[in-house]
This record gives structure tokens, sequence and C-alpha cells, in this order.
């Protein structure tokens, strides 16, 4: 079932909404915690029943574990097996045939492929899971209620594509449940407003750009070559359209979470605005950098075993999260170059503090520059991500990079007669463009720039909500936006106007969704 589906936004979601808040307010926690555990397994089955069971079991397995490592001597040793159980789950389902692939194409052999059906957010609950043995492990968090432990795992906000919660940002909230009841209509107004806004992302400027790009890609796929504008154009639909469809999944299971006043950790904080790839991890799936941060780089050693194995640390963490993303060598490159990126990065950094050169980068224009900069290696990586296999993706690095030649549309030709020297000096020709949509096209490419640089988040709008625009002053871009609050009669019917806005916006996104509008997230492959 998806977020952006009729059935979720017209039937699942207010008949468990409703139900929740009765049995909350008329019952025991109990009762409205045992409601949302079996609406979130009913939320996961619905597209393939099967995976619930396999869901329940890697719930009941994990929690027993954790019980027995609490009481048992050997700890490290349920420890490990736990890790390596759950991580060999993970590898039958998403990688057995990555491997059979791997090793067909070494030995020139031929075994046959296991028909095996991917279970959604496998990757998800699994790192969630191995994160709790660990910290239950090193004795910074337990649970003893069952029913808890599975609400935690299954919330369907969270269970298909994140974020990857710590169990200590949840377990108290369980129990306070009925005390969230006298902040009831702030997080029913805040969560409808995140959820608009993320529907808004997904429904309208992520397939937009979907659009554009599958067409690009699936051009390449298909034996054919882009010219240098069309790879541009392909690869920057890509870049936008990853980064509305994760922002909009983000945004919306905040605000379910909040609907049902339960507060998930911040996943995505725009990170186009990073001015360095070390900033742009710490602002792309955050909980996810967190869990390898936490859970892999610091047992590796970090940063204090050395300079060189530093980066060697980096570079494999990046490795296995390319890895996590997907089963195939352009994931694992994908990751490679990441964590090329991040040992680059650092190694600068480590020169600046060294020659004392801080001050000489930190001014305005070298901020907007590494902006840019971190945003075009960041797009350059995503050909990897995208690209069904590497031979599309050198294809679409050729063309992306100038190797098949520069080509401008027949009909810009009168427009540059003028400059007739300077281009054949660059060596650009006109030719029929297949895959290039025109002005129009670069008008959208243009707006989307203006909303991952210019306009404020979620997290920054939910803040001046929460606040009533208290916080609007310290929100730096957020304040430019918001700066005809000041005046004196927009401050006074702000959140009338604000309301309307958002009840127009949210009809026009269900109607949108009514007429077929509803394509899969990204993050759900994975």
């Amino acid at each position: 079932m998806l977020f952006n589906s009729v059935e979720f936004i017209l039937i699942y979601l207010p008949i468990v909404l409703v139900f929740f808040y009765i049995f909350l307010i008329k019952f025991k926690i109990l009762i409205a915690i045992i409601f949302l555990v079996l609406s979130s397994l009913f939320f996961y089955g619905f597209s393939y029943p099967e995976h619930v069971s396999l869901l329940l079991a890697s719930i009941l397995f994990n929690y027993q574990l954790a019980r027995l490592i609490t009481k048992n001597v050997y700890k490290k040793f349920l420890l490990i097996l736990g890790i390596f159980l759950n991580l060999s789950l993970l590898c039958y389902f998403k990688y057995s045939n990555f491997f059979i692939e791997t090793f067909n194409s070494f030995v020139n052999d031929s075994f046959n492929s296991l028909s095996i059906i991917l279970p959604i957010g496998i990757s998800f609950f699994t790192f969630q899971q191995i994160a709790f043995l660990i910290d239950n492990y090193n004795k910074k968090s337990e649970e003893k209620n069952i029913l808890h432990y599975t609400l935690f795992v299954s919330f369907f906000p969270q269970l298909i594509s994140g974020p990857i919660v710590n169990h200590n940002e949840i377990k108290h909230q369980f129990k306070d449940l009925k005390n969230k009841l006298l902040e009831v209509w702030k997080n029913l107004s805040i969560g409808t407003v995140i959820i608009t806004i993320g529907l808004f992302k997904k429904v309208i400027l992520a397939e937009k750009m979907g659009v554009w790009s599958d067409q690009s890609f699936s051009f390449v796929q298909a034996g054919g070559v882009l010219t240098f504008l069309e790879a541009w154009i392909g690869i920057l639909c890509f870049t936008f359209q990853i980064y509305f469809d994760f922002s909009a999944y983000s945004d919306i299971a905040l605000g379910l979470g909040l609907l049902f006043g339960l507060k998930l950790p911040v996943n995505f904080l725009s990170p186009y605005k990073a001015s360095s790839i070390i900033e742009f991890w710490r602002l792309w799936h955050i909980t996810l950098s967190r869990f390898l941060k936490n859970y892999l780089y610091f047992p590796l050693g970090g940063s204090k075993v050395g300079k060189y194995r530093k980066y060697l640390n980096l570079i494999l963490v990046m490795l296995l999260g390319g890895l996590w993303h997907g089963a195939g060598w352009t994931f694992i490159l994908w990751g490679l170059f990441h964590g090329i990126l991040l040992s680059i990065n650092h190694f600068f950094r480590s020169f600046i503090v060294l020659f004392n050169l801080k001050s000489l980068f930190e001014n305005y224009i070298c901020l907007n520059f590494f902006k840019i900069l971190t945003f075009l290696f960041v797009a350059i990586g995503w050909v990897l991500f995208r690209s069904a296999d590497l031979n599309v993706a050198l294809s679409f690095y050729s063309s992306l990079f100038g190797f098949n030649g520069f080509f401008l549309p027949n009909h810009y030709e009168s427009y540059f007669e003028s400059l007739s020297f300077v281009i054949s000096l660059l060596s650009i020709n006109f030719a029929p463009i297949q895959n290039y949509g025109g002005g129009y096209q670069i008008l959208w490419i243009l707006i989307m720039f203006c909303f991952v640089w210019i306009f404020p988040n979620s997290w920054q709008i939910s803040q001046f909500i929460s606040q009533n625009g208290r916080s609007y002053e310290k929100m730096k871009l957020t304040k430019l936006l918001f700066n005809f609050y000041k005046i004196k009669i927009i401050k006074k019917y702000i959140h009338y106007i604000f309301s309307m806005l958002i009840s127009i916006t949210l009809l026009f996104l269900v109607i949108n969704i009514i007429q077929g509008k509803q394509g899969e997230f990204i993050y759900f492959q994975f």
C-alpha cells in the first residue's frame, strides 16, 4: 500500500486514525497499541500477506535474543549470532541472485537464479533491529514489553523506507500516549501540513522529474546515445526526482507519526544546500548515516586509528552503504565514489586546519561555489545509482562528459548566427534532439533549483507553525520567504491563510491521486 494511493489516504488512514483515538480515549493505552500493531501488520501485508510471517518471526527472534543478551553470560556470542542471522536473512532475500549472477560471469557458468520476492522494507527493519541488539548489549537500551517492541519495529509510517529509528527515541513515547492527547490538535494540524507538503513533492515534483529522467535512461538502456545536453537534462531530472521522492516519503512518515502522537527522527534536511560531501551525508538519509557511523565506522576505529586507516574506513563503510541500497555493481561503485569523495573532503579539511586557512574558505562566494560543486558531484554519482547496469552508466557518462559530441537543437542555429566562429571553435553542431523538452523543461529545472536551494524545508515550516511564527527570525532563508509575516494584518490572519492554502493543496493532490498519479517511491526498492 502506497502513501500516495487512494486506498491509503481515503480508506486506511482515516479508519485507523479514528479508531486509534477512540481506543486511546475510552480504553487503556494497551488496547490502542494492540490496534496500532495490528493496523501496521495489515498495512505491511496488504500487497504480500506471506511476508507478514517473516516480519513477525524476525521481531520475535530479535526480541527473545535481546532478552537473553540482557540475562546471559554469553552476551557477545549471542550478539554476534544475532547480527549474523539478521544479515544472513537480508543477504538471502536481497543478494542471492546478485551473488549467483556474479559467480556465473566469473566462471562462465549458468547457475539458475532463485525465484525470490524481496520482502518490502527488509533492509530497514533488519538494520533497526541490529542497532537495537547492539544497544541492548551495551546496556544503552532495553525493552521488556514485547508489544512495545513489535510496534517499535512495525509502526507503519517508518516500516517500509525508514527512518531507521533508534529504540531510545521512541520507547518512552509509547508509555506517554495518553499525555499526548493534550497536544492532539496541534499534532494533527502539523502532521497534516507535513503530509501535504510530502504529497506535493511526490505527486507534482518527483513524478514530473521522473517522466523525463526515465525517458533519458530508458533511451540509453535501449542502445541509444544521448547528446551532451540530453545527458545533463536527464541526470538533473533524476537528481531532483530522487530528492523530492525521498524527501516526500520522509515528510509523510514524520507527519503520519505526529498524527498518532509519535515523533519520529528527522531523516532529510535540505541535503542539496550542503557545501561539502561530509555535510551532504549529515543531511541525506540522516538515520542511515547515523547507523553506518555508530555501528560500523566507529567499531572499525573511526578516525582514531590513524589518518590513512581513517580514509580506508570511510571507503569501506560507504562501499557497504552502497551495497545496502541495492544488489548490483552500480550501487557498489556509487558507494565507492562517495567513500572516495568523503576521504578527499576530510583530507581537504585537515589541510585547511593545518595551514590555518579556515577564514579564507568561509566567505559567501566560496561557500556557494562549494555548494554548487557538491551538487554537481552528487548529481554525477546519481548516474551509477540510476543506471540498470555498468554499460548504461558508461554510455551515460560518455555523453555527460562530451565524448559523444556537443549538439544543440536545430532551431537554435538561427540564435547563434553571429557567433558562428565561436560555435565552430567549440565543435558545437546542430541536429534534431529527441530527449530534450525545450524551454518548458529548462523552466521546470530552474524551479527545482529554487525549491532545493531557496525555499524552506518542511522541518522549518513545521517549526514556524508550532511556535506560532516566533521562530521565523532564526530560520535564515525561511525569514526571506516569510518576511511578509511582519505586516500586521498578515500576522493576524496568517494561520487562516495557511490553513486555507493547505486545504486547497491537499484537495488538489487527492484529485490528482484519484486520477492515477501514484507512482511507487524509489526507496521502496531497498
